[in-house]
């Protein structure tokens, strides 16, 4: 009897035991591992920072030259490469643009060959181009000329070269600018004071019989002016990009010369560059001259027709006969610019001789 409760006892503990285990909360689950801390991001690529270093004023020119190259060298390194521009000799004055160029003072340098005359004494041919000219692809032609003269390329061996553009692209053509002089003939131009530009520009001047005034581009406003000079050789833009349209009254149309100018790098800093972005650059460099050209016959062609609008230029065409008297003259500079190379055991007849057959189909009758 005492066994048959025992065992009713127990079923009873058993079944409350199982009821009370049902009822209970299950324990609680392990707590997730702690997530990994992402990754941290890569810090923003530092861009390479490059000086720019141009002879000249901003303007549209300016924009034409090297702008529209400095942006696409931004745009196509997707912000890889930071070009800063300073103008009008901020880094170093007109004439130091090269050497400074070569040791580094900035990575890029822009300028007219002629600031550094006998410098660049082969690419100097380009001012021995003849009067009357009228080339509206001069700067795609100068870089012609140097890509097919070699002994051009070794003037500029001390930099990498990207493009040697010139001025200035015509029509309209480059010719004399004065205050108050009427000049129709040689006769009219007899101890005037010019400015001119480089070496062989102030020899033509002279030759023509004017008293030649060594000067930067800068300077012509304020000696006009001041009636330190008379005329200025100078291409239509000037009218507006250094405002000459107030100072000058008569304008003859008569392309004296061309000059070519360098966008150099130094060499270091070209062969730190990435080979993709080398490429880049010489890709948006070879740009340089149509661009140029383009820009320029727009700005010239503007200038002069606001100067004339607005400001009563008279502009001044010789007459085919007297266009054949400066032509004449003009030929006793090119032979003393020849016999002047050669004496160095340089070739300038056949430099001269290149120069002409590029230029053959735009020069006036």
């Amino acid at each position: 009897m005492k066994s048959k409760t025992l065992l009713a006892l127990l079923s009873v503990i058993l079944v409350i035991g199982i009821m009370v285990g049902g009822c209970a909360e299950p324990a609680p689950a392990p707590a997730p591992a702690p997530a990994p801390a992402p990754a941290p991001a890569p810090a923003p690529e530092k861009p390479i920072e490059l000086k720019l270093s141009w002879v000249a004023t901003g303007s549209e020119f300016t924009e034409a030259l090297y702008g529209v190259w400095v942006d696409k060298v931004h745009e196509r390194t997707g912000g890889r490469v930071k070009i800063t521009e300073y103008v009008a000799g901020q880094l170093v004055p007109p004439p130091e643009t090269y050497d400074a160029t070569i040791r580094g003072t900035h990575d890029i340098g822009i300028a007219w060959i002629g600031v550094t005359p006998g410098r660049f004494p082969q690419a100097e041919v380009i001012q021995m181009t003849k009067i009357g000219t009228v080339c509206p692809a001069i700067s795609s032609k100068s870089w012609e000329l140097y890509q097919t003269s070699p002994e051009i390329q070794a003037e500029f061996a001390e930099v990498k070269m990207l493009s040697l553009p010139a001025t200035t692209t015509a029509p309209p053509s480059s010719g004399l600018g004065f205050a108050d002089k009427e000049v129709r003939t040689l006769e009219d131009l007899k101890g005037l004071k010019i400015h001119g530009v480089g070496k062989w520009g102030l020899r033509l001047v002279e030759a023509l019989g004017a008293a030649p005034v060594p000067g930067m581009p800068q300077e012509h406003y304020t000696n006009l002016q001041r009636k330190i000079i008379d005329g200025v050789v100078l291409d239509p833009g000037m009218f507006d990009e250094m405002k000459l349209r107030e100072v000058i009254k008569y304008y003859v149309e008569v392309n004296m010369h061309f000059m070519s100018m360098y966008v150099a790098m130094n060499w270091d800093s070209w062969n730190s560059l990435p080979a993709d972005i080398q490429q880049i650059f010489e890709e948006a460099a070879m740009d340089i001259p149509s661009t140029t050209d383009t820009f320029k016959l727009k700005i010239n062609k503007k200038a002069l027709q606001t100067a004339v609008d607005e400001y009563g230029l008279q502009v001044i065409k010789l007459a085919p006969e007297e266009l054949a008297r400066w032509r004449k003259v003009q030929d006793t500079v090119r032979d003393e610019w020849v016999a002047e190379l050669e004496t160095q055991g340089l070739p300038g007849r056949k430099l001269l001789e290149r120069l002409d057959g590029l230029l053959a189909e735009y020069l006036v009758k």
